[in-house]
Formats: structure tokens, sequence, C-alpha cells
């Protein structure tokens, strides 16, 4: 989903949200290529966010948008909450998001923190940040 400074800054550029996507064809606002849209307000400059690494992050997802199309943060949760092993969780994110009918682009990454095996962290969505690529 857009935020609304990102839609205005597609519309001031003359483009427009349809269906979602930036003039039909991208489902997000900031990316490198994709030159045909750049006069529609698509730009390369990324969005920064800033938090601190405490014990109760646990991982962090980085996924295209083509996952985030039809996986979402609860899916993501619940098979970090229920595996241990990053590569596991990246197959099982990635095929997921292909049962779930994505067809291209499809990429994650997943960083673990090095708490498997500490028991402290907490059962709420805070313990792991998830990234749109």
């Amino acid at each position: 989903m857009y935020q609304i400074n990102e839609v205005l800054h597609i519309e001031k550029a003359g483009g427009q949200l349809i269906y979602n996507r930036l003039d039909g064809v991208l489902a997000i606002s900031r990316a490198f290529g994709d030159i045909d849209l750049k006069n529609k307000g698509l730009i390369s400059e990324p969005h920064i966010f800033k938090t601190t690494i405490d014990d109760s992050i646990r991982y962090c997802v980085i996924a295209s948008d083509w996952v985030w199309d039809v996986v979402n943060a609860n899916d993501v949760f619940n098979i970090c909450e229920n595996e241990k092993n990053t590569d596991t969780i990246v197959n099982k994110i990635v095929y997921m998001a292909i049962e779930k009918g994505s067809e291209d682009n499809i990429s994650c990454i997943v960083i673990s923190f090095g708490q498997e095996n500490k028991n402290k962290w907490k059962k709420d969505m805070k313990y792991f940040l998830v990234f749109f690529i």
C-alpha cells in the first residue's frame, strides 16, 4: 500500500495509481530500472528506516514486491516463529509466494540476529523487521 506522500509525488509527476500500481504496472514507487516510469513518479532514492536492534528482534526479512503481493507479515511471522534455520525460512516464504500465485521476481533474504537459542524473545510482531524491495 502506498503512503500518502508517495501518492502525492506520483500524481505531481503525472503518474497515477491503477489497481494500486504505478500506471497499472509497478507495485512500488521506488525502484532501480523501469526507466519508462521515471517521468511518472518512480524514483530510485531509497526510503530509509532506522531502528535499534535489541533482543526482541530476531530476524530481518527482505523480500521483493512479488513476495509481498501475496504473502503478508502474519504469514512471515508464523514461519519465523516455527523455524530456526534461515535457509528453511527463505524457502518457505518463496514457496508460499509461488503457491499463492506470484509469478515474477520472487526474491527473499532472511538475516538472523543470532538469537535462535535464546528464550527471551517475546511472542509478538516486534521480533522481526520486514523490508519491501
